[in-house]
């Protein structure tokens, strides 16, 4: 039997700017306001960088989360979010 090889995603910064609307992809969730974005290493290897972005939630207020826990507004509605 062959084995399989893992697909993995390839993690793409969004292209956003300050005021944008984004939708948290991760608990609490939702819709969030972008206000920046610096980078980060998150303890990677040399030369791995990420994104940490700075949002507003509606609930949770000011927060900071690694890029890759956003998705687009259009993308989280294919999934089936519920935007409002």
């Amino acid at each position: 039997m062959k084995s399989e090889e893992v697909q993995w995603e390839e993690i793409v910064s969004l292209d956003v700017k300050q005021g944008d609307l984004i939708w948290m992809d991760c608990l609490p969730g939702g819709l969030c306001i972008f206000l920046n974005k610096y980078p980060t290493s998150h303890g990677l290897p040399p030369g791995d960088e990420y994104w940490d972005y700075r949002v507003y939630h509606a609930v949770e207020g000011l927060l900071e989360r690694a890029d890759y826990y956003f998705i687009s507004l259009d993308e989280a509605a294919k999934l089936g979010c519920s935007i409002k």
